[in-house]
């Protein structure tokens, strides 16, 4: 796990690479929900292609990047 700091010393590109590279979540605190959310942003405005799902439990937020889910097609 990465655990995300304050304040976002990474760029987007370089936060993106830990988490393809490693296969990693971000982790975070819940108190840093925000923050993280604030992260994503940072990452999603460089990279608009990239979609991340977000897990939440009692005390920690994860976060990964997914593949989009394929556009169903529609039948004519």
């Amino acid at each position: 796990m990465h655990i995300v700091e304050k304040p976002i010393k990474e760029s987007a590109k370089d936060l993106l690479l830990r988490l393809e590279l490693n296969n990693q979540a971000l982790e975070a605190d819940l108190s840093k929900k925000n923050y993280l959310r604030n992260v994503i942003g940072k990452i999603k405005k460089d990279y608009p292609d990239y979609y991340f799902t977000t897990k939440t439990t009692d005390k920690k937020v994860y976060v990964w990047r997914t593949d989009p889910k394929p556009k169903k097609k529609k039948i004519k």
